[in-house]
């Protein structure tokens, strides 16, 4: 329609722009020419080029002056983006043209509450200035609610007429940026509706880099906007990279159905902050995350900061799931346990050795039951040396006595145990007074050992080694000493004869105590073995179950 120069006021001594009409189409176009200037001169907006002038060349040729502006359109800079230009990537990211998209939507709200519809919105009318500064330009096509048209009816559009270009005829804007209802000629009907459709197809454009309905011909882009876009956005590849909230908002704005389309520029410019004070809340929420597993990181260097390292993660954790930094710290921090127990952690491995020794205490009060009633058993063989007797008596009674207390106190200290241990070791000891030190002491002295390994920590393991040798040391040297009798005789080359001197040895009750013996001496210890084993497989399984359910909650997927 017209043609842009730069001029300079001589009056005022600055730059501006001249627009002047084509000579071809005075005579069709005057009317549309001064629409433009009356519309943009009315339009007081900071995104609106304001007129300085109106009049008429030397030549009578219409012209009118405006405002210079200085920056790169929309479609310029989407045309470098496109081509992965290094220099616009970094001036121009896809916040920084959203939040540009905002002003130009506010801008378009403000013409539609003035009674003006842009009609020719596409990313060539938009320029963006150094300063951040967004001007519509190009309100040639604009019209006024309750204007009528005077434009000459040139007939369809060919398909020598440039792509990007405005048509000028039947059909009024650019392919691809013109409503369903535009393109349909519904030009008298046409509200702000048809600007929305246009800001919709530029959204779209801003965000995936190409136009909405791709590089068709312009007949293939007319039909597919009275259809809708094809493939569908939703199908389209390019569109996987696209925020589901703007997808979404793209989709309504550019319904083929003006009922359907959002009502507003308002509205879509509106939704589209809405998005961006998301983006950079979880902006600023991802850079929480990174100072926390920074934070995590340096603490998880020193062990006695290894919980404020946890802690840390677990805060990074809270505010992003799935942050990989913080799942692989954690996994370290897990996988790889100090030796030093932190001091909280001290009074629950206490409450869990306290339990351990409870059930080993209870289980040396069953056996020193079990040996308070087999001694009087062994009695009924026949005693005949009674003082020896009385003294292994009096030593299972008293080892009864010291278990029933301990086992009936709230706490089980390693005193505790080891008074146990050297109880149970002087009633081993003693039974070597039956049948000498090497008949029944090694098997009680063996599963005493055992017991109390088992059920203690080194310390106590030591002790009751040295106590099950004891127990079979000291029998032998005092038989050895002369200051005990002697317990064993050899008889001819193939037999050797084992002396009581304190119970009688009858052979059938003999044999069955001594089996009794053996049997009881077997079972006990084999239940604690059992209950220690139960117990360790119960916990192994626990930590497997509790090391699988960490990996679900630390699941990248």
């Amino acid at each position: 329609m017209g043609e842009v120069r730069l001029a300079r006021d001589a009056v005022v001594g600055r730059e501006v722009a001249v627009k002047t009409m084509r000579r071809a189409l005075e005579q069709v176009g005057r009317d549309r020419f001064l629409r433009e200037v009356r519309v943009q001169g009315q339009l007081e907006h900071p995104a609106v080029v304001p007129i300085y002038d109106l009049g008429l060349t030397a030549e009578r040729q219409l012209f009118f002056t405006m405002k210079r502006v200085r920056g790169a359109s929309l479609e310029t800079i989407l045309a470098r983006l496109a081509q992965s230009h290094a220099p616009t990537q970094v001036r121009y990211p896809v916040r920084k043209l959203l939040a540009a998209f905002v002003q130009l939507a506010l801008a378009v709200e403000y013409a539609h509450r003035r009674g003006v519809v842009h009609r020719d919105l596409k990313p060539a009318n938009v320029m963006l200035g150094d300063f951040g500064e967004l001007h519509v330009l190009d309100w040639g096509l604009a019209r006024l609610s309750g204007a009528v048209d005077t434009r000459a009816d040139a007939g369809a559009p060919t398909e020598d007429v440039a792509r990007g270009a405005t048509l000028d005829g039947s059909i009024l804007g650019t392919p691809g940026y013109m409503a369903p209802e535009q393109v349909a000629g519904h030009v008298d009907v046409l509200d702000g509706r048809a600007d929305v459709y246009a800001l919709g197809a530029i959204l779209y454009e801003i965000l995936v880099l190409e136009p909405l309905h791709g590089q068709a011909t312009i007949d293939e882009v007319l039909a597919a906007t009275l259809t809708g876009p094809t493939p569908p956005l939703g199908l389209r590849p390019s569109s996987a990279s696209i925020a589901p909230e703007l997808l979404g908002l793209v989709t309504k704005a550019t319904a083929v159905s003006a009922h359907e389309r959002i009502a507003t520029a308002r509205e879509l410019a509106e939704a589209v902050e809405r998005y961006l004070d998301g983006e950079r809340e979880e902006q600023r929420r991802r850079e929480r995350v990174q100072v926390h597993v920074t934070k995590a990181a340096e603490l998880a260097r020193a062990s006695a900061t290894r919980l404020d390292a946890l802690r840390e993660v677990g805060r990074a954790l809270v505010l992003e799931p799935a942050n990989p930094g913080a799942i692989a710290l954690l996994n370290e921090l897990f996988s790889k346990l100090p030796d030093d127990v932190p001091a909280g952690a001290h009074a629950e491995l206490e409450a869990i050795e306290q339990q351990r020794r409870l059930g080993m205490l209870r289980v040396v009060w069953v056996r020193a039951v079990a040996w308070a009633v087999a001694v009087p058993i062994l009695g009924l063989l026949g005693v005949n040396g009674w003082g020896r007797f009385a003294t292994v008596a009096a030593l299972v009674l008293g080892n009864l006595g010291v278990a029933t207390w301990l086992k009936g106190r709230p706490r089980a200290t390693v005193r505790a145990l080891h008074l146990s241990l050297w109880a149970s070791t002087l009633c081993v000891t003693s039974f070597s007074l039956f049948y000498g030190p090497l008949v029944l002491t090694p098997v009680y002295a063996v599963t005493n050992a055992l017991m109390y390994a088992l059920g203690g920590g080194r310390a106590l393991r030591l002790t009751a080694i040295t106590c099950s040798m004891v127990a079979l040391a000291l029998p032998l040297l005092a038989s050895a000493l002369g200051l005990d009798v002697a317990y064993y005789e050899q008889q001819g080359a193939n037999a050797l004869l084992v002396r009581s001197p304190t119970l009688d040895v009858p052979l059938e009750p003999t044999f069955a105590a001594l089996l009794a013996a053996f049997l009881a001496t077997t079972i006990t210890p084999t239940l604690l073995i059992g209950r220690l084993t139960d117990r360790l497989d119960a916990a192994e399984r626990r930590i497997a179950l509790q090391a699988y359910h960490l990996r679900q909650l630390l699941s990248k997927s």
